[in-house]
């Protein structure tokens, strides 16, 4: 996939600026240099959660694939019914953000492939992930992630190294 090259030049009073390259690389250098001549900017970017595609990439990196259809768990894991359900769909946002799936949502049959997880058992998970707000019910039967269930998979992973 041929990722476009973003440009952006900043002015700000005698400071000039020119950055050049993928969009989450080119907000980190912006946000960088006007946390330099603007410290609030520091204490305000410290505490914004706001995963990036590349990251979330990286993290799911050798855990599952993504397709058009569903993701697909490749390694054997030892993660819980509840973290297997937030990796797929994590998979799945991610799978929607970059342009393979039209919808970011899956329903508890394909967690049960997804996972090799009995749909009952994925049935009786799905409440408790509502309940911590890590997941939200999209339409009837139908589950995505949250930005703290996206937190969360980071942490599930990171964990697991």
């Amino acid at each position: 996939m041929i990722e476009d090259k973003l440009y952006v030049h900043i002015e700000y009073g005698d400071l000039k600026a020119d950055f050049t390259g993928s969009a989450d690389e080119v907000l980190k250098s912006i946000v960088r240099f006007l946390s330099k001549i603007l410290p609030s900017l520091k204490i305000v970017e410290e505490l914004i959660y706001k995963p990036s595609f590349g990251e979330l990439a990286e993290i799911l990196k050798g855990i599952v694939k993504i397709s058009e259809g569903m993701p697909i768990l490749c390694a054997q894991t030892n993660f819980s019914t509840h973290d297997l359900v937030l990796i797929g769909l994590a998979a799945k946002y991610l799978s929607l953000n970059i342009g393979l799936s039209e919808d970011g949502s899956m329903d508890a049959r394909e967690l049960s492939i997804f996972t090799g997880k009995s749909e009952k058992t994925i049935r009786n998970t799905l409440p408790k992930l509502l309940e911590r707000g890590l997941i939200t019910r999209t339409e009837k039967g139908r589950y995505s992630i949250t930005i703290p269930g996206l937190k969360k998979v980071e942490e599930i992973v990171s964990g697991r190294v």
